[in-house]
């Protein structure tokens, strides 16, 4: 039974190919095409929106450029864009031309043949047909669309007139799409002729064409007068900002050189603290009171006192500079010197040898 029902399905393939090469020769497809982009107001010729973008740095020759494919509606957002990051080369990244080299092969091929409506036609049916029948990764619609042989033969012969061999096509067999967007074959229901095939191929292309714009981007000795006239208050409003910020940064950096000066005057050796070394720090808390020592320093006792403590420097009991003023002990002169231990247990507690 699968052996008849493919033998029908030969027969007939071999029957759409020969009404491709009768009824549908290359004249009809391109008028049924068209007339299908027309329903749509599209012309072939007119595909391209050339964006002159300014180099001020002159590192992108005159007049060259890159091809694209951009959204309608970022179309006039991305050449601001652009155009700011050449100026400022800085904080924004410029979109990306292509999501796939196949992309990237259609816009060149459209360029070159901007000029000539047939070969613009060929183009965009064989990049519509790429995906089914020309991709080493294809997935063709086997349930609603015609047999792949005649599709095949209609691709072949919109390569033909693009100006490629038989059995060759302008994209490689593992590009994966040739254009950006499309709609579904599934949504549109079963495809069982060559008339209803072209027709959804041209709403399929019409479908590309007006949600993306094939764009070239062209380097110009001076800005888009457009562009430069949206980007010029918007420069004038950030550096207005920079300004101020400067301004601010300027005042607070005279403010704090200020109040460093007023901390040096109070506090002789304030920026001394963090690189005291331990030895001068043992003498001086040997020669003054801890509180003198932190106010020369702009620091707090308790600072001095953990600073002896993490450097192993034994400080002055409590009240011993009490008893220095008064003359019952004689200064130091920076030098450590031994002190009696602190009592320890409660008042009153018996000791060992009283025991």
């Amino acid at each position: 039974m699968k052996r008849d029902e493919r033998a029908v399905r030969k027969v007939t393939a071999e029957e759409m190919i020969a009404e491709l090469s009768g009824k549908w020769c290359w004249e009809n497809v391109y008028k049924k095409f068209c007339a299908r982009l027309s329903d749509f107001n599209l012309k072939p010729t007119s595909l391209f929106t050339v964006l002159l973008v300014h180099d001020p740095k002159g590192r992108n020759q005159v007049g060259h450029g890159y091809f694209a494919w951009w959204p309608e509606e970022v179309v006039r957002e991305q050449h601001q864009v652009l155009q700011r990051w050449y100026d400022h080369r800085a904080g924004i990244i410029p979109r990306q031309p292509f999501d796939s080299k196949g992309e990237e092969t259609t816009a060149e091929l459209l360029y070159e043949c901007r000029e000539d409506p047939e070969k613009t036609v060929a183009t965009l049916l064989a990049a519509a047909l790429f995906e089914r029948v020309g991709s080493s990764r294809r997935a063709y619609p086997h349930d609603t669309w015609p047999p792949s042989r005649a599709v095949a033969a209609l691709y072949r012969m919109a390569c033909t007139e693009m100006g490629f061999p038989q059995h060759h096509a302008p994209w490689h067999q593992a590009s994966t799409s040739a254009l950006p967007w499309g709609t579904s074959e599934y949504d549109h229901g079963p495809i069982e002729s060559f008339a209803e095939l072209i027709r959804f191929l041209g709403e399929e292309v019409a479908s590309v064409l007006l949600k993306n714009r094939l764009v070239v981007v062209a380097f110009a000795e001076s800005p888009d007068p457009e562009i430069a006239a949206i980007l010029h208050p918007q420069y004038e409003e950030e550096r207005r900002r920079d300004e101020e910020w400067d301004a601010k940064y300027a005042a607070r950096q005279a403010e704090e050189r200020a109040e460093n000066e007023r901390r040096r005057q109070a506090h002789p050796r304030c920026d001394e603290w963090r690189s005291l070394p331990a030895k001068e720090l043992e003498q001086m808390v040997w020669t003054m009171p801890s509180t003198q020592v932190a106010d020369l320093f702009g620091v707090s006792d308790v600072a001095v006192a953990k600073r002896c403590k993490s450097s192993g420097i034994a400080k002055p009991p409590l009240g011993f500079w009490a008893k220095v003023a008064a003359g019952r002990h004689p200064h130091p002169n920076g030098k450590p010197q031994d002190t009696p231990a602190k009592k320890s247990g409660r008042r009153g507690a018996k000791s060992s040898v009283d025991k």
